[in-house]
């Protein structure tokens, strides 16, 4: 059942909105919106290399588009 989930662009898509937006909630309450706390400074970088991640990941698992003819 979760191979079928692996294969779907919508899955992983979800996923980094989710880890996104959980990231940078705890970036916020860590810092309590201090901008020139040092966590601040990943509050962009982290998901950034989140999502090349899963972009690598998520080729590794879909199933290749049949050739054009």
């Amino acid at each position: 059942m979760l191979a079928r989930f692996l294969k779907k662009r919508s899955f992983w898509n979800r996923l980094g909105y989710v880890l996104t937006a959980g990231w940078i909630g705890f970036v916020l309450l860590a810092t309590n919106g201090d901008g020139s706390a040092p966590l601040f400074n990943t509050i962009f970088l982290v998901p950034l290399g989140l999502w090349l991640v899963i972009v690598i990941v998520r080729r590794r698992f879909e199933e290749p588009e049949p050739p054009v003819q």
